[in-house]
């Protein structure tokens, strides 16, 4: 408790109402490298700190880091590190605005450990389906525009503008994608990709991954094997109008 969130932008952690996860597959073509897709239930992982993910996850598996891809989801009451940051920072006399403590490195060794043994439990895979389907009512523009083609209004996560919520949708992706790594009939692990800021109550101090991480987990009870969620390009899209 009270460990900075999203870069020390919101306040401190007070609760966890949801835990947060790292996740991902390791895929491994005969006769090649293996290839890491990783997803953290962290806002961002920045500088320095996203090179050694990359670099202790490859390590882990025997790998090169041009082979291994972290993804955060973005959900915006979770933690954010970025240690080079942070360095800077306490040098000038300002600690644990970013990040305290030696947490997210312990959490990086254990997700090189948790890929260690997930290489002992490699299965085959034979097929790989795909599907999309529409989403509707969550993902919206952030930057709503006015008649004279200039920012009229912004549409945060919270957005108490009856008038900015009525503003039309905007441009963004519907479609959720879905890839599912099959062996034979089974589905072994399916990913999800989605473009949305993926934030419904940011700025609580309560950690959570949100709708899309309690999405996947709710999907993953369900189907009995692991859901992944990445994050799509959302930088101008959230949940505001919705």
């Amino acid at each position: 408790m009270g460990h900075p969130l999203c870069a020390g932008w919101y306040p401190p952690a007070h609760a966890v109402e949801d835990p947060l996860f790292a996740s991902g597959l390791i895929l491994v073509e005969e006769g090649e490298a293996p290839i890491v897709l990783c997803a953290l239930d962290w806002a961002e992982l920045s500088n320095g700190d996203y090179d050694r993910w990359r670099e202790e996850l490859a390590a882990a598996v025997g790998t090169d880091a041009d082979r291994v891809a972290v993804h955060c989801i973005h959900a915006h009451d979770t933690p954010w590190p970025d240690r080079d940051a942070q360095d800077i920072l306490d040098a000038h006399g300002c600690p644990d605005v970013i990040m305290a403590g030696d947490w997210a490195e312990r959490v990086r060794a254990e997700a090189a450990q948790a890929a260690v043994a997930a290489l002992d439990r490699l299965v085959p895979c034979t097929q790989i389906a795909i599907g999309e389907a529409r989403v509707d009512r969550i993902a919206s523009n952030r930057r709503v525009m006015g008649p004279d083609g200039k920012v009229a209004a912004v549409r945060w996560t919270k957005c108490p503008d009856a008038d900015v919520r009525a503003a039309p949708e905007g441009v963004i992706d519907p479609l959720l994608k879905t890839i599912s790594f099959c062996d034979g009939e089974t589905a072994l692990v399916t990913l999800h990709y989605y473009a949305v800021h993926p934030t419904s109550m940011d700025g609580t101090g309560i950690v959570t991954p949100e709708f899309v991480g309690l999405a996947r987990n709710r999907r993953a009870a369900e189907t009995g094997i692991p859901h992944i969620y990445f994050t799509g390009c959302g930088g101008n899209i959230t949940a505001g109008k919705y």
